[in-house]
């Protein structure tokens, strides 16, 4: 067991920022990787990012968000994908993320997260989910 949270966070970022890149560019390695079900481990990972440590370690936290929403844009290229993230619930945690005050800093996750939530919306029940987190008045405040 890895006793130093800094050290746990720093291994997660890195498994999760391998994936990510792995995912940029291929449609075949994309397919593949949601079949493989990354999806939901992505999800399990976005989860227990907010465990490790509580709520304390912003910024680490919110470097892991980055490849996790960056990974996750990336499989949203391929359209099975969509089910999987409304399966998950994935959509209403990253509404969550885009509105959350601690993280409003963070350029790259903020950008990650929008880039994320527009690919999907096209979606009509990716869309739909998106509406029913009540964050329409945090995606419309941003507008201003």
């Amino acid at each position: 067991m890895i006793a130093n949270d800094d050290k746990v966070y720093d291994l997660i970022n890195y498994a999760i920022g391998t994936i990510k890149c792995v995912t940029q560019t291929s449609k075949e390695v994309q397919k593949m990787t949601v079949q493989n079900q990354m999806i939901a481990v992505l999800s399990k990972a976005l989860q227990k990012t907010f465990v490790i440590g509580g709520n304390q370690n912003y910024n680490k936290q919110s470097m892991i968000l980055v490849q996790i929403s960056g990974a996750l844009r990336n499989l949203a290229n391929v359209e099975d994908s969509y089910g999987l993230l409304l399966h998950c619930k994935m959509l209403p945690k990253l509404c969550e993320i885009y509105g959350d005050d601690r993280f409003k800093g963070h350029k790259e996750l903020i950008l990650n997260v929008s880039r994320l939530l527009s690919k999907v919306s096209i979606d009509f029940q990716c869309a739909e989910q998106m509406v029913q987190t009540k964050n329409t008045k945090v995606f419309l405040g941003t507008l201003e």
